[in-house]
């Protein structure tokens, strides 16, 4: 088993570009059947990458990129749960194969393997019908038909109004196998399987629904492979989709075969593992952990999966051709949805509280209820996003005061999000259908989920709901998880697209002890917090910066930096940063040649700057291969002109040699601009007049704060404001706490202001954000 609590959310980013696959590697991929190149091709292959071939392609790049080699293997999961396959530098894949139990692939279909000889049937077919005249003769047919004949059929009449029973009976008296109980009463699908296991008492069971079609060799090649694997509690296989009158519909589920990949499956959104109707089990299993949920009707088998893997059941799959035709219904009834989604939450709640030790909460409930489900979820659980998925479908005049609940017992939370879940899909239905709710809860949002949500958000939706909620009331604003800390305003480069030649304010660095008072007030507010160092000028002119980060990272807080590089070949700066274990580092630069480095920094040390260049990510690789770097440079010329230059290519040759690799390796932006320079001030910052505005900036409803170098704390931490010291500054760090100043009566007033007399603060008018090529 591989409880969730263990799993830890892998980034794409964090993986590098795998080493080319050797010639044995690409042929042990291509025979195991696991990479499916029509697939891969429709889903990923696009222009630059389509000339290189798709297997190397993947091997390559893919996991890095999201990208899968099939529809069911998830290198990021697959990675996430095993950190020794992470630890090993090897495409998830590759390691796959090569550590894990290929036997699992082998297909049984053609293999006539010899089952051993039963005094008794060993296998139970157990089946609950409730009105399925229309398709019941024809799945019971394919039953009696298969080639494993020797089986109990016990059949489950929940109380049927139509012409079940005749059918049933007729088929009892023709065949000895058929068992019919007839229930007085519906007991619902999950009470007629309970009720049938409980009269089980061969060593197999297996599922069948009463309208699907069961293939001839079903049961032959489950019985082989669950005699064959002794340790395998639950077997599936491939189902293919049919339309109600048995016509295929070119729908198919094809689920992974190993027990590791579908112990990892059933952890993710869907958690689908197997299908249900297909399934084959060792009745000591399902004895074990006493059958289905009673209080579960439609997803009684995502809740089965768990408990079994929660109790060391392993659950396998069977590859190769399908083992059954799966009927499928055009259905469209929201009541159904609502509840099969309340059940989904609820068995996601109980399957979070059996990991923690707690008792199933659903062990004595008989009818799920959003009662029931609001009095056990938890906060940052994979259950508290299930809720927030199901909230659409609820039908319920206290809908929406169900939402900002909701929303804050998840999004601050990104880490308990099960792998899979539909999160742009979500969180764009809060924005479209309740946009007040979702502003009020952006506040305790995490970074990249508060930035998704703001994007989704217009900002006439932002203003106008954010302002109902801050109209009367005025609530501290949130302490947001990064906070912006500029230690030193001086730069050492006269960049002509920046406007830092407009800053007219004192040239300062933040002392230590100014910076360890605001480093320790953050963590009180925020123990997950992120310390971005930056600087309107650049941050290494700061000669005590590396020990601010080193402060930084011993409080637990984690540490983002944004340079221009330009002073890695002085003070050890390199080694000394690197070693400190930054989450990230952002380093903008002006090109790849002398002559725009000189043309567009201002500054003539390109001899210095490259061969430090080169020591830093070498250093990097070696070192702290975790460290996320961000590579980025300006041109005025486009990207296609700048890739044909001369220079370029010699210095790209360098780092190819070098094994560098910007746009693969590390995260690489290339920001063309026009390459007009401005009159004013030599630099192409336009200056706007934005008179026109109608309204406050989104982001001062949910702070972009940023601290300047001698304590003041902005509001807001736009960096194309025309000056630094503003009416957006809210207090001093040096003598204030973070949130006292978002407490501050002037934010209110400034709220207030717009509201009531539509005043909007001069600053604002003169934003150049947005206004910058």
């Amino acid at each position: 088993m591989i409880p969730r609590a263990n799993i830890q959310p892998v980034c794409c980013d964090d993986l590098p570009v795998y080493a080319c696959p050797t010639d044995q590697e690409l042929r042990l991929v291509e025979e195991s059947g696991l990479f499916d190149e029509a697939w891969y091709r429709r889903c990923y292959l696009l222009g630059r990458t389509a000339t290189m071939p798709p297997l190397v392609h993947f091997l390559r790049y893919g996991p890095r990129k999201g990208y899968r080699p099939n529809e069911f293997f998830d290198p990021l999961l697959y990675l996430s749960a095993f950190p020794d396959a992470l630890a090993s530098g090897r495409n998830p894949l590759l390691h796959f194969l090569q550590h894990l139990d290929k036997d699992f692939y082998a297909s049984s279909s053609d293999q006539r393997a010899q089952l051993p000889q039963y005094t008794k049937p060993p296998l139970t077919v157990l089946m609950s019908v409730f009105n399925g005249e229309a398709h019941l003769k024809e799945a019971v047919e394919s039953i009696l038909g298969q080639t494993f004949s020797n089986f109990i059929f016990l059949i489950i009449d929940n109380a049927s109004e139509d012409a079940t029973a005749a059918i049933l009976a007729e088929h009892a008296r023709n065949d000895s196998r058929i068992r019919v109980v007839t229930n007085e009463s519906n007991l619902g699908q999950t009470g007629a399987l309970n009720k049938g296991l409980a009269l089980v008492d061969t060593p197999y069971v297996a599922r069948m629904d009463a309208d699907d079609i069961a293939l001839p060799d079903r049961f032959y090649r489950q019985l082989v492979f669950m005699e064959g694997h002794p340790d395998v509690a639950a077997l599936g296989g491939s189902i293919l989709g049919i339309d109600k009158d048995g016509t295929p519909n070119g729908w198919s589920w094809r689920p992974p075969c190993t027990p590791e990949m579908i112990n990892l499956d059933i952890y993710t959104w869907q958690g689908r593992a197997i299908p249900h109707p297909a399934a084959m089990f060792r009745t000591e299993a399902l004895q074990k952990v006493k059958g289905y949920c009673p209080a579960l009707n439609y997803v009684q088998d995502f809740d089965l999966w768990h408990r079994l893997l929660e109790n060391g059941c392993a659950i396998a799959s069977i590859a190769g051709t399908p083992l059954l035709l799966y009927r499928q219904y055009e259905r469209a009834n929201s009541d159904r949805n609502a509840i099969k989604a309340l059940e989904h939450v609820l068995a996601l709640i109980a399957c979070d509280k059996r990991n923690n030790g707690e008792q199933d909460p659903l062990e004595h409930i008989t009818e799920p209820t959003i009662e029931l489900a609001q009095r056990l979820l938890t906060p940052g659980t994979s259950g508290a996003f299930a809720w927030l998925a199901l909230l659409p479908e609820i039908q319920s005049e206290d809908k929406k005061e169900l939402i900002i609940p909701a929303l804050r017992n998840a999004l601050p939370y990104p880490e308990a999000m099960p792998a899979g879940f539909p999160l742009d899909a979500v969180l764009r239905w809060y924005a479209e259908e309740y946009p007040h709710q979702a502003c009020q809860a952006l506040g305790q949002a995490a970074p990249d989920i508060k930035e998704k949500m703001q994007n989704m958000l217009t900002k006439a939706e932002l203003h106008s709901q954010a302002s109902c909620a801050l109209r009367h009331t005025f609530v501290p604003l949130p302490v947001p998880q990064c906070i912006p800390v500029q230690n030193s305003n001086i730069c050492n480069a006269n960049c002509v697209f920046c406007q830092y030649s407009l800053n007219i304010d004192k040239k300062r660095i933040m002392s230590f002890e100014l910076f360890k008072k605001i480093a320790d007030d953050f963590y009180k507010e925020r123990k997950d917090g992120i310390i971005h160092f930056i600087g309107t000028g650049e941050v290494f002119t700061d000669r005590n910066i590396i020990e601010k980060i080193a402060y930084t990272k011993s409080l637990g807080l984690k540490a983002y930096i944004t340079t221009n590089g330009t002073l890695f070949h002085k003070w050890n700066l390199v080694e000394r940063t690197l070693n400190l274990h930054p989450e990230r580092i952002y380093i903008s630069t002006p090109g790849f040649s002398a002559d725009a480095y000189a043309t567009l920094f201002g500054v003539n040390n390109y001899d210095e700057f490259f061969p430090a260049l080169i020591n830093f990510f070498q250093y990097k690789e070696k070192n702290c291969p975790q460290t996320h770097i961000g590579f980025g440079f300006r041109s005025n010329r486009t990207y296609e002109d700048v890739v044909n230059d001369d220079d370029y290519k010699k210095h790209v040759k360098y780092f190819v040699d070098n094994k560098i690799i910007f746009n693969e390796l590390n995260r690489f932006e290339f920001d063309s601009w026009s390459g007009q320079i401005f009159s004013k001030a030599g630099s192409r910052i336009k200056i706007v007049d934005h008179s026109n505005t109608q309204s406050l900036c989104p982001k001062l409803y949910t702070p972009q704060l940023c601290t300047l170098a001698d304590g003041s704390l902005k509001l807001c931490g736009c960096t194309y404001i025309k000056t630094e010291y503003d009416s957006m500054v809210i207090g001093n760090l040096a003598s204030q706490t973070i949130s006292e100043c978002l407490s501050q009566e002037s934010i209110h007033t400034m709220f207030k202001n717009y509201l009531i007399d539509k005043e909007i603060p001069e600053i604002c008018r003169q934003c150049t954000r947005g206004h910058d090529r």
